[in-house]
C-alpha cells in the first residue's frame, strides 16, 4: 500500500509535460515512475523535438539549382507553425542542405531538420561561413541544397509562387484540336 501511495505522489510531482527552453518553443518531457516491491525508480527523458513556434524566425535560402525551392520551404515551415522571414538566395551553391542556428536555438534547429527529413549532422551553429549574405533577424537559417531541392516539383513551386512567397513557376500550355466529320443521314 505504501508503495502505491509513494508511486502516486512521485507521478504527481514528477510529471512535467512542458519545459520552456527560452527559445519560444517547447520540448516534451516524459517522466516514468516504476515501483517494484517498495523500491522506487524514476526516469526522465527530454526530447529534442521542439514544437513549432512563430517566435523562432527562420530564413530559408536557396543554395540549389531548383527555382522556387526557398519559397516552397518557407511556405512549408510557415504552414507547420514556425516564424519565417522572406525567402532568399544563398550566396553560393551548396552540396547538401543544412540548418544553421543562432546561440540557444539548437533544439528547434534539430526539430526543423527532422521535419525536413535531414539528419542531425545537417544542424550546425551559425558562423561567418554560413552561405547567406545576411542572417539579420534569423534564429535559424535553412540552406536548401540539391537533396531538398529535388523534392520541389514544378507544381509545388507554382503553389509557393501563388501564395506570395519568392518562387518561380513554369507554365505550359496544351492545344487540343477536335475534328468533327458530318455523318450521312437519310432523307425521306
Amino acid at each position: 500500500m505504501v508503495a502505491v501511495v509513494v508511486g502516486a505522489i512521485c507521478l504527481a510531482l514528477g510529471a512535467r509535460p512542458v519545459v520552456d527552453t527560452g527559445s519560444g518553443a517547447a520540448a516534451t518531457t516524459t517522466t516514468t515512475t516504476t515501483t517494484v516491491a517498495g523500491h522506487h525508480s524514476s526516469t526522465t527523458t527530454t526530447s529534442s523535438q521542439q514544437k513549432p513556434s512563430t517566435a523562432v524566425r527562420i530564413l530559408v535560402a536557396n543554395g540549389s539549382s531548383t527555382n522556387g525551392a526557398a519559397g516552397y520551404y518557407t511556405t512549408k515551415l510557415k504552414t507547420d507553425g514556425w516564424g519565417t522571414l522572406p525567402a532568399a538566395t544563398a550566396s553560393s551553391m551548396v552540396t547538401a542542405s543544412a540548418v544553421y542556428y543562432a546561440a540557444g536555438n539548437e533544439p528547434p534547429a534539430q526539430s526543423v531538420a527532422s521535419s525536413l527529413g535531414l539528419p542531425s549532422s545537417a544542424v550546425q551553429p551559425l558562423s561567418s561561413t554560413t552561405p547567406v549574405s545576411s542572417t539579420a533577424g534569423a534564429d535559424l537559417v535553412v540552406v536548401i541544397g540539391p537533396d531538398l531541392g529535388a523534392k520541389v516539383t514544378t507544381a509545388t513551386a507554382t503553389t509557393a509562387a501563388s501564395s506570395g512567397t519568392s518562387a518561380t513557376s513554369t507554365t505550359s500550355s496544351t492545344t487540343t484540336t477536335t475534328t468533327t466529320t458530318p455523318s450521312a443521314t437519310a432523307h425521306g
